[in-house]
């Protein structure tokens, strides 16, 4: 045998169409690479069933030759031929429905284009038995009660095709939406020509047939107007009945809006409403709009958080129905009351006794302070005050760190840090000037506030403190100007004594004293 009719008889029967399979192939890799993930996913598969296609066509070729083997060798030429109509199907559908219609922003549902390949190469198959030989009329009656019982056998099979088809046709439903059916919620991954799969936040994979999911009652969240819309979430809580409603929707909004929050949209706003008035609480939402749906319950706790943390610093905590009964020992209960009260004025006065800004106060007078003083807790990653806001109040940390951070043309940095027992905001207490840096929370954070009423208190009943107070500012100003200008102890003494004057006359002004008096 000479090579020559044996690649004859290749080239004849399949060795032309695997060529051009092969150009194709390396076509639709050229145009995948960057274009389409889906269908490059594709190309492995394609390139295996060209290389099959190539070694059955040469079996085929060579069992075609008497001199080479025998005749049932020639049953791959049929074989070869039928992968060439798979993988030609298969080819158009990558290329033309695939590639070509994804740049004019077009596509083809993808149960679609299995349904069109299957029903190829069953077309493909029948022409190429025709070619073989084979009466097919012969198989008609016979076909036809097999289609019969297996139209029976493959009742819901069809049904599940015929849904996906619906599901993908309508796009009622799109893989990357986020749904709920039956009491499951997930995220639409994937729609097959059987099923569909719900990829839930718990790192489960649900798998619905499309029957049933094209009969059941869909909640699409996050979808309005036919785009993807961030998904409304309600986040509830209770307060007692004398709660201001107003002071409390406006501290629930200024919550997660003073400060933002990862995920929580600014657009549309969130809003806060009174829902109902019930067993002696009245009952509240806080609704704000999420943007990643992945990051439900992490967002919802860290605005609780948020919230708890700005309703216990207004005072406000969480209410209980009025008809849970609670039976307890009230002398223990008082004693435990009594004592609990007393540490916490001790805790205060000595805070405030370590301060060098209020040596100059007798005991009665810390006493007095301290008890005006207000607890304020901070979440991680609130501000407690904000670069250029009005002051009137100083703060006394307690517990937990701040980041003291100043706001310039380059960004935001990190100047100082500050803990326990430590305080800020005594020019805003005392002159109301303008914040000078945000201070924000590293961490869980106690501290105490005093605001401007209570001092104003004070002086009013011994106004030479205001002279006291001066000069112990003015003291601590110069102190820094020497540091930075290097000044000599004449030179700062002059900076003291005119940061002094000059102190006094504010302090008066914005405690509501006239600067003569």
């Amino acid at each position: 045998m000479t090579n020559l009719p044996f690649l004859s008889l290749w080239w004849d029967g399949t060795g032309f169409s695997t060529l051009v399979f092969a150009g194709l192939w390396l076509l639709l890799f050229l145009l995948a690479r960057g274009v389409s993930s889906e269908e490059a996913k594709r190309l492995p598969g394609l390139g295996a069933m060209i290389a099959l296609q190539l070694v059955l066509g040469l079996v085929a070729a060579a069992g075609a030759d008497p001199a080479v083997a025998a005749h049932g060798f020639r049953l791959s030429f049929f074989g070869a031929q039928l992968l060439g109509v798979l993988i030609g199907v298969n080819l158009f559908s990558a290329l033309v429905l695939g590639i070509l219609l994804g740049r004019f922003q077009r596509s083809v549902p993808t149960v679609l284009r299995t349904v069109l390949t299957l029903l190829s190469v069953v077309v493909g198959a029948f022409v190429l038995l025709g070619k073989q030989g084979f009466d097919l009329k012969s198989l008609l009656p016979t076909g036809a009660v097999i289609t019969g019982v297996l139209g029976l056998a493959l009742q819901q099979t069809l049904g599940n095709l015929i849904g996906g088809l619906s599901i993908q046709m309508d796009k009622s439903v799109r893989v990357g939406d986020w749904v709920s059916v039956d009491n499951l919620y997930g995220r639409v991954s994937a729609i097959r020509w059987r099923s569909s799969t719900l990829e839930t936040n718990d790192f489960e994979a649900i798998v619905v047939p499309n029957s049933v999911l094209l009969g059941a009652k869909l909640l699409v969240r996050g979808r309005r107007w036919g785009r993807i819309t961030p998904w409304r979430r309600w986040v509830r809580f209770r307060l007692p009945f004398d709660a201001p409603p107003v002071e409390v929707m406006r501290i629930s909004m200024d919550a997660v809006l003073h400060e933002p929050i990862e995920y929580v949209a600014k657009d549309p706003s969130p809003d806060c409403l009174l829902l109902s008035l019930e067993d002696g609480v009245a009952v509240y939402a806080l609704r704000y709009y999420l943007e990643d749906f992945i990051q439900d319950d992490a967002t919802d706790s860290a605005v609780r958080l948020r919230l708890l943390y700005a309703l216990r610093r207004a005072g406000f905590e969480p209410a209980l129905p009025s008809r849970q009964v609670r039976v307890t020992d009230s002398s223990a209960e008082k004693q435990a009351l009594e004592t609990e009260t007393l540490r916490r004025q001790e805790a205060r006065e000595s805070a405030l006794r370590a301060m060098e800004l209020f040596s100059k106060l007798t005991d009665s007078e810390l006493k007095a302070l301290a008890i005006e003083l207000k607890d304020v807790p901070f979440a991680p990653g609130e501000s407690l005050c904000r670069q250029g806001e009005a002051a009137d109040s100083l703060y006394i940390l307690q517990k937990g760190r701040v980041s003291v951070r100043v706001a310039s043309a380059s960004g935001e940095h990190e100047v100082a840090q500050l803990g326990p027992e430590q305080f800020f905001g005594e020019m805003g207490l005392m002159t109301g000037e303008p914040r000078t840096a945000t201070v924000r929370a590293l961490g869980h954070v106690d501290a105490y506030r005093l605001e401007k009423e209570a001092f104003r208190h004070l002086l009013a009943r011994r106004p030479e403190l205001a002279e006291s107070l001066a000069e112990v500012l003015a003291t601590r100003r110069a102190g820094l100007d020497q540091t930075k200008e290097s000044m000599d102890l004449a030179a700062r003494e002059r900076r003291q004594n005119e940061h002094r004057n000059a102190l006094l006359v504010r302090i008066k002004e914005f405690l509501g004293k006239r600067p003569d008096a």
